[in-house]
């Protein structure tokens, strides 16, 4: 796990299809955000991207705010899947990944929690 200021924690695993993933939860202000870096498969859409992810790592519960670019990673080339996850009024995603091990991870405002489960 890699902690400073804004990063909570990275992880990483395979998805159905066969690709690594890399995520990473961070924290800007009262948001979380979470980050996952796919390699690029050739002809892939950005859309076609985010149903991959979201199939096998990703359930909203409120408003969907994401955003999938394409980015290189030490001259590989990558997709960047960004969600914010929760603010400080509301929680918007239910299921991300978490670390090795961990079936559940919560993040509190004030005296309220917010609760992330696992992919299944």
């Amino acid at each position: 796990m890699t902690t400073n200021d804004d990063t909570i924690y990275e992880t990483e695993g395979i998805l159905p299809d066969g690709r690594h993933y890399q995520a990473e939860l961070w924290q800007l202000g009262a948001s979380y955000h979470m980050t996952i870096f796919i390699p690029r498969a050739e002809g892939e859409t950005a859309a076609a991207a985010a149903r991959e992810i979201e199939s096998a790592l990703i359930q909203f519960c409120g408003t969907q705010y994401r955003r999938v670019e394409p980015v290189f990673r030490e001259g590989e080339p990558f997709w960047s899947y960004n969600v914010v996850v929760c603010d400080d009024e509301e929680q918007f995603v239910a299921r991300l990944p978490l670390m090795h091990r961990v079936d559940s991870f919560s993040v509190w405002y004030g005296d309220r929690p917010v609760r992330f489960a696992g992919p299944s």
